[in-house]
C-alpha cells in the first residue's frame, strides 16, 4: 500500500509540471528526489519534466509567487538544481543530464548561469569520467554534423573550454590520480581529440591552460608524443592548402601553431623534437619549398630552425647509439645539405632589404 500511495504521489508530481502554476512546478522539482530512486519506470517522466522546468520561461505568475518573490529565473534555477539531485539519485543519468546542462551554458542571464556552472561542476564531483566526457565531447566537431550543427556546435565549444578553464578546472584537477587514472586519461584524449577543429585562441589555450599543467607531460612521455602529433597534423593540413594556391605562399596563418609546436617541444620539453624537425626538413626547407615561401616566411623559417637544431642535438646526445638519435642526426644532416641554399636565401633578403633601405633614403 505505501508503495502505491508513493508511486502516486510521484505521478502527481510530474503532472505539476504540466501546469502554469510556477510555485506548482517548483514544488515538483524539489520533491522528486524523494520517489525517484524507487520507481525506474518512471524516471524517464521525472527527467523529462525536471528539463521542461528548466526550459519553461513562461510559466504563469499568480500572487502567491510575486508575494514570495518567485520569478521565471528563480523557477528555473530550482529546476537546475533538482537536476543535480536525480543524478545523486541514480548516475546512469549523469551523462545525459550533463549534456543538457552544458547546453543550457548558452544562457544570458547571469545568475542562471551561474547556477548551471555550479550543477555541471556538482556533476564533476558525483562521476568525475562521465561528466567530464561529455564536457569534452562537446569541444570535438563530429564529421557527420550538419552546417548549421558544426556552427551551434563551434559556439559552445567555446563556452565549454572557458569553463574548463576556468570555474570548472580546480575541481576536475582534484579527481587527478596520475597519467594513467581514468579521469585524466579521458580529460586527456579529449581536448587532445578536439585539437583538430579548434581555432588558434582555443588550440592555445587547450596545449597551454588545459594540457600541459598536466602531470601527464611532465616528465616527458608518449603523451607528448602524441600532442605533438596532433598538431603538427593540424600544420600539415593548413599547409597543404596553403600550396594549393598559386603564387608566393605566406606562413602567417600557420605562425601560431609552429609557435605552439616550439613551446611543447623546445620551451617545455614535453615531447621528442624529431617529428617537428623532421617537417621542417622535409616539407620546409627544401630549395623548391623556400622559394615558393614569401621573404618574410622564408626567414621566419629560418629563425625557428635555429631554435629547433639545439635541443635536437642535446637530445641525440642523450643516447647517441638510439634509433630515435639516429634519426635525428640523419635529419641534422638533411639541414646541413640544405645550409648552400638557405644561406643563398638569407643573403637574398639580406641584399633586398638593403636595396630598399637605399632606395628609400
Amino acid at each position: 500500500m505505501l508503495t502505491f500511495q508513493r508511486r502516486e504521489a510521484l505521478r502527481r508530481l510530474i503532472s505539476l509540471t504540466h501546469t502554469a502554476s510556477r510555485e506548482l512546478k517548483v514544488f515538483a522539482a524539489q520533491n522528486f528526489s524523494h520517489y525517484f530512486k524507487d520507481f525506474p519506470d518512471l524516471e524517464e517522466d521525472v527527467i523529462d519534466s525536471v528539463y521542461d522546468i528548466c526550459e519553461d520561461p513562461d510559466a504563469q505568475v499568480t500572487r502567491v509567487s510575486r508575494s514570495c518573490g518567485m520569478t521565471p529565473s528563480h523557477a528555473r534555477i530550482l529546476g537546475y538544481k533538482a537536476i543535480v539531485s536525480l543524478s545523486a539519485e541514480s548516475r546512469k543519468w549523469t551523462r545525459r543530464n550533463t549534456d543538457v546542462l552544458v547546453q543550457l551554458l548558452q544562457s544570458d542571464e547571469p545568475v542562471e548561469l551561474k547556477q548551471i556552472q555550479d550543477s555541471l561542476v556538482s556533476h564533476v564531483n558525483l562521476d568525475p569520467a562521465a561528466a567530464i566526457g561529455v564536457l569534452c565531447d562537446h569541444c570535438s566537431l563530429d564529421p557527420d554534423l550538419t552546417a548549421e550543427e558544426k556552427e551551434d556546435r563551434e559556439k559552445l565549444r567555446k563556452l565549454v573550454l572557458f569553463f574548463l578553464a576556468n570555474t570548472a578546472k580546480k575541481a576536475i584537477v582534484a579527481h587527478f590520480r596520475g597519467p594513467s587514472s581514468e579521469v585524466e586519461q579521458v580529460f586527456r584524449d579529449g581536448l587532445v581529440k578536439a585539437i583538430s577543429g579548434a581555432d588558434v585562441q582555443e588550440t592555445e589555450l587547450i596545449v597551454k591552460e588545459l594540457l600541459l599543467p598536466l602531470g601527464s607531460y611532465n616528465p616527458r612521455s608518449e603523451h607528448g608524443d602524441e600532442l605533438l602529433r596532433s598538431l603538427l597534423d593540424k600544420v600539415k593540413l593548413t599547409y597543404s592548402d596553403l600550396k594549393s594556391k598559386p603564387g608566393p605562399i605566406s606562413l602567417a596563418p600557420l605562425h601560431p601553431y609552429l609557435s605552439l609546436l616550439e613551446y611543447v617541444a623546445i620551451v617545455k620539453r614535453a615531447a621528442d623534437p624529431g617529428p617537428l624537425l623532421r617537417f621542417y626538413s622535409m616539407a620546409l626547407i627544401g630549395k623548391m619549398a623556400l622559394q615558393r615561401l614569401d621573404q618574410s616566411s622564408q626567414l621566419n623559417i629560418i629563425q625557428r630552425l635555429a631554435d629547433i637544431l639545439p635541443v635536437s642535438e642535446e637530445e641525440r646526445l642523450k643516447q647517441p647509439n638510439s634509433g630515435a638519435s639516429q634519426e635525428l642526426n640523419s635529419l641534422r644532416n638533411t639541414v646541413v645539405d640544405a645550409c648552400p641554399h638557405i644561406l643563398e636565401v638569407s643573403i637574398s633578403d639580406v641584399v633586398l632589404t638593403d636595396i630598399r633601405v637605399h632606395n628609400f633614403e
